[in-house]
């Protein structure tokens, strides 16, 4: 398998079916990835009925329950334990991310242990968000001494191996790519935005 696209949920039901319905359409279009991709969705908890939604959404889906909410990061975790493509692309179940931009990612990781969807300006939720981050990549930039465009982006590509070797660092908060990021970057391992 070349691809698990991994998608943390929780009480997502108002958007997560015509998520899947784009996403699924989109990878099965994909030539090269026919037969050699998974959606994973980890529903985190939801008491929405995002879990059953997503389940009916497509064959394609594989749905992993939490049986609460443990949050963000440890639906990641989960996803990065349950996936079976080499590379693992992570995306969020509102809607915000572009599925036709999942393949140009994914074949980053040809090259790159990591490649990271950076967002601009116009993608961000606001100029106070926008400033925020703009400060957290500066401050890693200096951490790590390589330039950070988008340290927060929850919209990446990443190995499975080298995934696999971090998840027990990250934390099951919002904090997951931030974490392993800076991770990556200490550990010697290449990463890109995109």
């Amino acid at each position: 398998m070349d691809l698990t696209v991994v998608i943390p949920a929780f009480n997502e039901a108002e958007s997560i079916g015509p998520v899947l319905e784009r996403l699924c359409e989109r990878l099965s279009a994909v030539e090269q990835l026919q037969g050699a991709f998974e959606v994973l969705v980890v529903d985190d908890g939801s008491s929405d009925g995002t879990g059953e939604i997503a389940r009916r959404a497509s064959p394609l889906v594989t749905l992993v329950r939490h049986p609460y909410n443990l949050g963000n990061g440890a639906a990641v975790k989960t996803g990065i334990r349950q996936a079976r493509g080499r590379v693992c692309v992570f995306m969020d179940a509102d809607g915000q991310h572009d599925p036709e931009v999942i393949t140009r990612i994914f074949r980053g990781c040809d090259d790159y242990d990591m490649v990271v969807g950076a967002r601009d300006r116009r993608s961000q939720a606001g100029l106070h968000r926008h400033l925020a981050n703009g400060l957290y990549n500066q401050l890693a930039t200096y951490v790590t001494g390589r330039r950070i465009e988008d340290l927060t982006s929850g919209f990446r590509a990443i190995r499975r191996d080298v995934a696999r070797r971090f998840v027990a660092l990250l934390p099951n908060g919002f904090s997951y790519p931030t974490t392993i990021t800076l991770c990556l970057m200490r550990a010697g391992f290449s990463v890109r935005y995109e």
